[in-house]
């Protein structure tokens, strides 16, 4: 979505010392679909303070963090692990397609054919269809694990191609 997102962050500017931390508030304006959920990036960037002395060599480095950010609506109930095995998943050819029908966004920790990882299976979004390419030598039996809510490993799942 390359919008403006319906999210507030709040502080939207801090100032944190050496083994410091503080909390951000994520503050949902509206907007968005109530029959399934929707799927953003939260950009954040860590600049080092600049304490350069004359003469000196120094060298500064900015972080970014980039995190997925899902909003699900109340009315969207369970979670995706317990409809995982609606996903249609079908190859053609060297690309592995998968068919999303359920309201939740798929985060893929691992996606395997017949033992080798397809590197690139990253999520597919709610009535969504995402499309992967295979690794050279890949036959056999499919099998996938989700992260869950908590940023953990879900159950191993396995369907047929």
């Amino acid at each position: 979505n390359k919008g403006a997102a319906p999210f507030l962050l709040t502080p939207p500017l801090f100032r944190l010392e050496g083994e410091q931390q503080t909390r951000l508030r994520v503050i949902y304006s509206g907007g968005l679909p109530e029959n399934k959920e929707s799927m953003f990036w939260m950009n954040i960037k860590a600049i080092p303070s600049s304490q350069a002395k004359a003469g000196a060599n120094t060298l500064q480095i900015a972080i970014k963090t980039r995190i997925k950010l899902i909003y699900r609506p109340k009315s969207v109930e369970g979670t995706p692990e317990m409809v995982t095995e609606q996903l249609r998943w079908t190859r053609s050819g060297n690309t592995l397609q998968v068919m999303n029908p359920t309201a939740f966004y798929m985060n893929f920790a691992e996606v395997k054919v017949g033992g080798a990882e397809v590197k690139e299976a990253n999520w597919v979004g709610p009535g969504e269809t995402a499309r992967f390419q295979l690794p050279g030598v890949s036959a056999g039996a499919l099998q996938w694990k989700l992260i869950n809510d908590y940023g953990g490993t879900g159950a191993l799942h396995h369907a047929n191609l």
